[in-house]
């Protein structure tokens, strides 16, 4: 019989010695606790032998620790990262370079057919999208443990739209990039935005139906204290005489399953009259919206910057999304690069969206002068930030 010291001496050897010790047997994931092998639903990796300071996170459900992967990109995101010379995406100077020759020229590489196999799949993740209802209106309001479900991985389990999850069931072709802790997300391609943009510019200018959310994998770090924070900068609402902002359909989007946003921070410009903003917000918001009408503030220490707000107020156990989008690269970069620099926001933000003007040809009609940079440095920039732990999207 095992003796209680030896127990606790047992308990107290950190879970990193474990995982490290254990990748090459099947024994380890066995005797892990339930939550954790929820958390790593993929097979079992081997961590890397050089782990960041932030390797291993609280898993918010549980309180077990758990590790932070390695981002695995999509093999047609890694094809074309390791090509962007050849495909011509390493312009210079003010050149720019066609994006959507990858699309329709099946002679470009050796990717043709899987990026329409993609496009397809993609096609019916929407579809079962905007067929989908979560049976809960706040998650977090059901992730309560109890004596048959400890975690609350059924509550998450019920977000997923197929049976087999989306690689086992929805995008077969495997062409779904993984990121460190909210699961699987599209892969980083040209057009850097929509793949329809290619064959009808303007009807999927705006076409938000090309990024894809695990919001299964989101809700198993949550747990019912989690506070949910959407950072919007650039947050016109009265936006190009759309009905609703692509902002506001991502907001909904997130409510739709099951995660309304508690505080809404909406960063923007130009001068607006409050009257006029709570007027257009659909009137369920009005509680978590903080309208900001002054400039954001791209130094790391002013007064005025989002991310610096985010770091004194909010931690990694709340859920925090962030869209950029005021179309002016000197205010963006910087931000980008305290995104990207700051090891504190690498397990702060979730997920962050930016809408980054380089010289791609396609759509030079529509960003004009505003832009800086190739679709190689694009690529790469995002790459890094899902590398550091920032699942990172193109934006509208």
């Amino acid at each position: 019989m095992v003796s209680e010291r030896c127990c606790q001496q047992i308990r107290a050897i950190p879970l990193r010695l474990f995982i490290l010790g254990g990748c090459a047997v099947a024994v380890v994931y066995n005797v892990m606790t339930p939550s954790l092998q929820g958390f790593m639903r993929s097979p079992l990796d081997c961590p890397s032998a050089k782990l960041a300071p932030t390797a291993f996170l609280e898993h918010a459900s549980s309180g077990v620790a758990a590790p932070f992967k390695q981002y695995r990109s999509a093999p047609m995101e890694d094809y074309i990262l390791k090509h962007t010379k050849e495909l011509g995406y390493q312009t210079a100077g003010t050149n720019a370079s066609l994006g959507c020759n990858l699309w329709y020229n099946k002679t470009t590489s050796p990717i043709y057919d899987d990026l329409h196999k993609f496009e397809s799949e993609l096609a019916e993740y929407y579809r079962r999208v905007r067929n989908f209802t979560s049976p809960f209106p706040d998650l977090r309001r059901a992730l309560v443990s109890s004596a048959t479900d400890t975690d609350g991985l059924s509550v998450c389990d019920s977000l997923e739209l197929h049976p087999d999850g989306l690689v086992g069931g929805i995008f077969q072709s495997q062409q779904l990039s993984e990121t460190t802790r909210v699961g699987f997300v599209e892969p980083l391609l040209p057009s850097l935005r929509h793949p329809g943009f290619c064959s009808d510019k303007r009807k999927f200018l705006m076409n938000l139906d090309y990024m894809v959310h695990d919001f299964a994998a989101m809700c198993r770090r949550m747990s019912r204290t989690s506070r949910t924070v959407f950072v919007d900068m650039g947050a016109s609402l009265d936006f190009h005489g759309a009905k609703t902002s692509p902002a506001m359909t991502l907001i909904n989007l997130y409510a739709q399953f099951g995660i309304p946003f508690d505080h809404i921070y909406a960063y923007e410009v130009t001068p607006t009259a409050p009257d006029k903003v709570f007027r257009l917000l659909p009137g369920e918001l009005d509680a978590a919206y903080h309208w900001i009408n002054v400039p954001v503030d791209p130094n790391p220490d002013g007064a005025r910057n989002p991310l610096r707000m985010l770091l004194e107020n909010y931690g990694p156990d709340d859920l925090i999304v962030v869209k950029l989008d005021i179309d002016t690269p000197s205010v963006e970069m910087p931000l980008v690069q305290q995104l990207l620099n700051d090891t504190r926001l690498h397990v702060l933000v979730d997920q962050f969206y930016f809408e980054h003007h380089v010289r791609m040809a396609e759509i030079l009609p529509w960003w004009g002068r505003q832009v800086d940079g190739s679709i190689h440095d694009s690529l790469t920039l995002f790459y890094a930030l899902r590398e550091k732990g920032v699942a990172s999207h193109h934006w509208v």
